[in-house]
């Protein structure tokens, strides 16, 4: 049993339409703020929750890969997408991206952003690597210098050679950066023949649809603490108004051209 919420986005027609399904980090519950606006270039898209929403399981501890199995059959099976779909993840969801692009070969296209190569249970983790800055705890330093076993490698060049990459690290990233990570899953896949483009950019940790608010802080429910996001406003923004255009034409150009989208012509009144 999987619960899928009910942020399944669409533009009217028949279809069929490119399908993506969009998952969260390790913050839990469901954001459908990504959905809503790839909805709105013509794609179907769901958002879809794994842990701290409704039924689902209430720790990461507690969730199961397969879990995404279910999603991935229902989307492809809807009578307005097709047999492939595209699948993004920030954070903790785009280490699930990794995972399940091997294990699904439905899915065509992976774009993530900062992640991590390691499976938490066995990520080790040197404290003395955690520093806080302004009273926020700041873990960048555990991606560049955190011993990972080997067996945490989930192999994502073993992913079907028609699957595309794309990969999003930010520089000023103090949570967890995937500039380190990036380019060994760029030579890796490029050494088994697969399509892969990595964009690096001036930002803090989650790089948001054109013009959503920067998170340069967050309450992080694992720890406790504030966690510290990074990247300097002015710039963060500026910087997703061009990564989010890419990243919809790299689902465009692999998935499909989705159809036009209506112009509305909204009549605005005062209510003053």
């Amino acid at each position: 049993l999987f619960v899928l919420s009910p942020f399944l986005e669409k533009s009217s027609g028949d279809g069929p339409f490119p399908a993506i399904i969009d998952i969260s980090g390790a913050g839990g519950g469901i954001n459908e703020q990504k959905a809503a606006s790839l909805a709105s270039e013509g794609f179907c898209v769901l958002s879809l929750a794994f842990f701290q929403y409704k039924t689902l399981p209430k720790t990461l501890a507690e969730v199961d890969i397969d879990y995404f199995k279910g999603a991935v059959e229902w989307l492809v099976s809807l009578p307005f997408t097709s047999n492939e779909i595209g699948i993004q993840g920030v954070s903790f969801g785009a280490l699930l991206v990794n995972m399940l692009a091997v294990r699904h070969p439905q899915l065509k296209n992976m774009d993530k952003g900062f992640h991590v190569l390691a499976k938490i249970c066995i990520f080790s983790i040197d404290n003395s690597l955690i520093y806080f800055l302004n009273g926020c705890m700041c873990s960048d330093k555990v991606c560049q210098f955190g011993v990972v076993s080997p067996e945490a490698d989930v192999h994502i060049e073993r992913a079907p050679k028609r699957t595309a990459f794309r990969f999003v690290a930010s520089f000023d990233d103090l949570s967890t950066p995937s500039v380190f990570s990036a380019r060994l899953n760029e030579k890796k896949l490029k050494e088994t023949g697969h399509y892969v483009e990595v964009e690096f950019t001036p930002g803090g940790h989650l790089m948001d649809p054109s013009y959503f608010p920067v998170h340069q802080v967050v309450y992080s429910k694992a720890t406790g603490v504030p966690q510290a996001y990074g990247g300097e406003p002015s710039l963060h923004g500026a910087c997703q108004v061009r990564v989010w255009a890419n990243t919809v034409e790299f689902f465009r150009r692999f998935l499909g051209e989705p159809p036009s989208m209506p112009i509305r012509q909204e009549e605005f009144r005062s209510s003053l």
